[in-house]
């Protein structure tokens, strides 16, 4: 597998580490919080700059109607993250807090709101090219061989993934976060389970990324279910 390719890989999966450890503000000072949002931003534009032949590509692409889901969901993605973005800078403390800053209270519930919705979307969007991550994955560990075995471990493994993020959600109350509101969910003794916290949130990229892959495995077997009838 080319080194560029691999490259590509290792640097989406910081991003997604860096957008997992930002959501950890409440542990750490400002600065490192905002240093960690630099970090991730310089990631998603080296994303872009890898993906750059997608944008050209949308056009043809509509006209699939398979890939009309795909599409829109990255579209989401860029949106939220553009929007998360440009709330960061209106809220800085500490790298930006020389820029006007008009948003207030408002720039920063809906940073906050955003970011979560990105935690999902990520996910969603991870499951999507799963695939391509099992394709990376099994060149990096030179298997060239299918496996009964190993794909239901795997599949027992994405079940129990799923199931501890879904628990994660309660815990952390993502309803609340989702939806805008300001509750005691909010808050988390970092102190004593601060690596918890980093794994919940983990886990529930990971379940997201399960809804992704399967969601549309499972439409499509009842969309024939349905023909067969």
């Amino acid at each position: 597998m080319k080194a560029l390719y691999i490259l590509r890989f290792t640097l989406d999966f910081l991003a997604a580490a860096l957008l997992i450890a930002a959501l950890a503000y409440w542990g750490m000072v400002n600065l490192a919080h905002e240093l960690i949002g630099v970090g991730l931003f310089m990631l998603l534009v080296s994303h872009t700059v890898f993906n750059r032949r997608w944008y050209g590509s949308i056009a043809g692409s509509i006209r699939e109607r398979r890939r009309l889901g795909s599409i829109a969901l990255n579209l989401l993605l860029l949106f939220l993250m553009v929007t998360l973005l440009a709330t960061s800078l209106l809220i800085s403390q500490s790298l930006f807090d020389f820029l006007p800053q008009p948003g207030g209270t408002t720039a920063r519930d809906l940073h906050i709101l955003v970011a979560y919705w990105v935690l999902v979307v990520v996910g969603i969007h991870v499951g999507i090219q799963w695939k391509t991550v099992m394709r990376v994955t099994r060149s990096l560990l030179k298997i060239d061989h299918e496996s009964t075995i190993r794909t239901w471990v795997l599949r027992t493994l994405a079940f129990c993934l799923f199931v501890y993020g879904v628990e994660s959600s309660f815990v952390l109350g993502m309803g609340t976060r989702l939806s805008g509101q300001v509750s005691l969910d909010f808050f988390w003794d970092f102190e004593a389970h601060s690596l918890g916290f980093v794994a919940r949130n983990a886990a529930i990229v990971g379940a997201s990324s399960c809804i992704g892959h399967y969601a549309p495995k499972i439409i499509r077997y009842l969309r024939h279910f349905r023909r067969a009838a």
